[in-house]
């Protein structure tokens, strides 16, 4: 992206995107650090109403929140993020209307996922992951039986690493 921004929290003009779509951004900072950014694509073609979306971090510079909205009369969709000691996304939340969708991810010791569950208060979709000794993402299933190891009903998919650990 080329951005025209003048300084921190002017509007930047005539940014363009590698589409040659016009875009502007506003920056603000706390601290010598960027803790929001906004997106504003002009109504016009294929955005009658124009769409904004702001981004905002925290002080480490995680991101916790962004909501896309479509012009004055669009719906806000508002995704918050929530970090564990590491920095890992531990629960996402998506907001759209009154409906709020969440995943939350629990690690291993070397922060990769184990298990990531959608929706764990409707749905409850538990995703798991298992590790070859490389490290690779060789096994996974989505459990559909609620049991703690993977069973005929589960939905499985598998992994194959040549020696370069690329899938083969």
């Amino acid at each position: 992206h080329r951005l025209g921004l003048e300084s921190p929290g002017e509007l930047g003009q005539d940014a363009v995107d590698a589409t040659g779509k016009a875009k502007n951004y506003e920056w603000e900072y706390a601290d010598h650090q960027v803790s929001r950014v906004t997106e504003e694509i002009p109504a016009g073609g294929a955005t009658p109403q124009g769409v904004r979306t702001v981004w905002e971090f925290d002080a480490k510079q995680d991101l916790r929140r962004v909501t896309r909205g479509a012009g004055a009369q669009g719906a806000n969709i508002i995704t918050e993020m929530d970090y564990d000691g590491y920095g890992n996304p531990k629960e996402v939340r998506r907001q759209r209307g009154d409906k709020t969708i969440t995943t939350e991810v629990d690690y291993d010791g070397m922060s990769r996922p184990l298990q990531i569950t959608e929706d764990p208060g409707g749905l409850n979709l538990v995703n798991h992951i298992h590790y070859d000794a490389k490290g690779n993402a060789d096994f996974t299933w989505r459990n559909t039986s609620q049991e703690p190891i993977p069973s005929a009903s589960d939905i499985r998919t598998y992994a194959i690493y040549d020696v370069r650990n690329r899938v083969a």
